[in-house]
């Protein structure tokens, strides 16, 4: 024996007791409303966007400005001859002694201290000072000073830190 049933508008109620089409319907309302708050919310993005640009902007002609009046006050110096040309760093990270020495633009480091460094790197770590105010990000492959910076940021201990000037 087959038992067959048949479907009819009365049976379409869910436990909250309204029907589908009121569902459906109350779904396309809320959609509707979300769509227009997606709107605004990408509207808002490509304003704060287009604003952050023009900031940009106007912070790198400032620093231009600020680094052209340095080099007025003074002169002869420029910002080669105050960078490092090499640094030995010494340190302990996890228990065990390393060490990085930086000369001639090549950097040879122990591998525990370069994954460590290098996990700053994929962290985004910066590093910023007050006084002068400088703010590097972590980099093995960048600026001298921002990589001796990084190397001794990741030491859990600095046991020494040498380094020359040109």
């Amino acid at each position: 024996m087959r038992l067959r049933a048949r479907w009819s508008e009365e049976a379409i109620v869910t436990a909250n007791g309204l029907d589908v089409r009121q569902q459906a319907a109350a779904a396309v309302q809320v959609s509707m409303v979300l769509k227009g708050r997606r709107q605004l919310a990408v509207e808002r993005a490509k304003m704060l966007s287009a604003a952050a640009f023009v900031l940009r902007a106007a912070a790198e002609a400032q620093r231009q400005r600020y680094q052209s009046d340095r080099a007025a006050r003074h002169p002869g110096e420029s910002n080669a001859t105050r960078e490092l040309a090499g640094f030995t760093v010494e340190g302990m990270v996890d228990g065990q002694a390393v060490a990085a020495h930086l000369a001639n633009g090549l950097l040879d480091c122990d591998e525990l201290l370069r994954d460590r460094a290098l996990f700053l790197v994929d962290l985004g770590e910066e590093l910023i000072y007050a006084d002068p105010p400088r703010r590097f990000e972590a980099t093995l492959s960048g600026r001298p000073v921002a990589v001796a910076l990084t190397l001794l940021r990741a030491c859990d201990r600095v046991v020494a830190f040498e380094f020359d000037l040109p």
